[in-house]
């Protein structure tokens, strides 16, 4: 029982990190778009 609630938790934080993972590279791609595309950084 113990067991199979610990693979459990541990599935869910796995896709939890997976998830913020991709939220977090989607938000630095846009705002890297952004000051690329407002000359801010020089292009």
């Amino acid at each position: 029982m113990f067991f199979i609630f610990f693979y459990d938790a541990f599935d869910l934080f796995f896709i939890f990190n997976i998830l913020i993972f991709k939220i977090f590279l989607s938000l630095t791609f846009l705002i890297l778009n952004f000051y690329a595309f407002n000359g801010i950084g020089g292009y």
